[in-house]
């Protein structure tokens, strides 16, 4: 078999495929890489949980195959899981083998050393911001252990790697700071969109849903109809329903499900809205952007790599802050028509193919 036609494996290791950001980055790979240079490439995708929404029918089927955790490597302390996947990095023999996050990453790194002479390349995807993630005293120990052994750590923005280096001791070198992207597409937003703005993302702690449902009760006292749209699940949205009772916001905010294509809301709404305390660089943000919506978001660490406050979109620090520019963009079509046509081709110049291509090339440094 010649160059031209070797099938080159990669083996990518998460814990789910339920709708997120890493799940749609795995997705565009799948699709980006059909054709041209990579075209031999073919993604083995391992997964340790089966979630009750996921992605896997948004994979091209030609180049990708997922592989659930069988029952008989379910155990606890991760070991089962650590079995398996020794067994498939044996069995497939990967060119790469890539992951994300903490746990995953650990055992990750544990399974290709075991199997040293396959010479696998192992690269981590540190997609968030990692110091405030990181809940327990024993991955704060693991991390300045396990990361550098990898050969290389892609982070989403300068302000992860810098944390990576200043909190858990990983090497300058090591590390390549990839944005995150979107190839999403879609056309035209609506004339008359029905939302106010529109949440979409996990229901936990670190998206802070609180802070944006206390921003809806304050744009309420002037604009008493405003509509707005949450979309997701996760451990706070009973919390999240709870508030919305207490405070009479019923007929104000919709909750609904996660969905696959957020094309449909993103044509019916006037801002895109996040309020989280900390991210990596959120893709479903991206999305947004793609799309030519107007976003504000709170500030937090690594916000300004990927935003122009004022130009591509609106940073706030306050829920009164936020509140009075979630009322100014309102009453402003044009300001916002204005803000999200900077996004949109903000998005469309550095993250979009530049990135995903600059990421392959990092994964997969001997494809020509």
């Amino acid at each position: 078999m010649n160059d031209a036609t070797k099938i080159t494996n990669v083996l990518i290791v998460f814990w789910n495929f339920g709708i997120g950001g890493i799940q749609k980055k795995i997705v565009d790979m799948s699709h980006y890489c059909k054709n041209g240079r990579y075209k031999n490439c073919r993604f083995h995708i391992l997964l340790r949980d089966k979630t009750r929404f996921r992605m896997d029918n948004q994979l091209d089927n030609s180049n990708s195959k997922i592989y659930y955790r069988p029952q008989f490597f379910n155990g606890k302390l991760h070991i089962p899981f650590t079995l398996y996947m020794i067994w498939k990095i044996f069995s497939l023999k990967p060119t790469t083998l890539l992951t994300f996050l903490d746990y995953t990453s650990f055992l990750s790194i544990i399974a290709a050393k075991v199997l040293f002479w396959q010479k696998t390349r192992i690269v981590l995807n540190e997609d968030i911001l990692t110091s405030p993630y990181v809940d327990s005293k024993i991955k704060w120990y693991l991390i300045p252990f396990f990361y550098p052994i990898a050969d290389v750590i892609i982070s989403p923005t300068h302000a992860s790697k810098d944390d990576l280096v200043n909190n858990f001791s990983v090497p300058k070198n090591k590390i390549v700071v990839i944005p995150n992207w979107t190839l999403m597409r879609i056309g035209k937003l609506g004339a008359k969109p029905e939302l106010d703005f529109l949440y979409a993302g996990r229901f936990d702690k670190q998206k802070n849903l609180l802070f944006l449902l206390n921003v809806i009760k304050n744009v309420k006292a002037d604009i008493p109809d405003i509509k707005t749209c949450f979309i997701g699940d996760g451990k706070q949205k009973e919390e999240v329903l709870q508030f919305i009772k207490n405070n009479h916001l019923e007929t104000n905010v919709q909750i609904k499900n996660g969905v696959q294509n957020l094309s449909p809301f993103f044509r019916n709404v006037k801002i895109f809205a996040m309020s989280s305390d900390y991210e990596g660089m959120p893709v479903v943000l991206m999305e947004a952007m793609a799309a030519g919506l107007c976003a504000v978001v709170k500030r937090c660490p690594g916000s300004n790599d990927y935003l122009l406050n004022g130009k591509t979109a609106f940073i706030e620090n306050t829920i009164s802050g936020y509140a009075h520019r979630v009322k100014l963009l309102l009453r402003n079509p044009n300001l916002r028509t204005k803000i999200g046509k900077n996004a949109q081709n903000d998005v469309k110049k550095y993250y979009s193919e530049k990135a995903i291509s600059k990421y392959l090339k990092t994964l997969l440094p001997n494809i020509h």
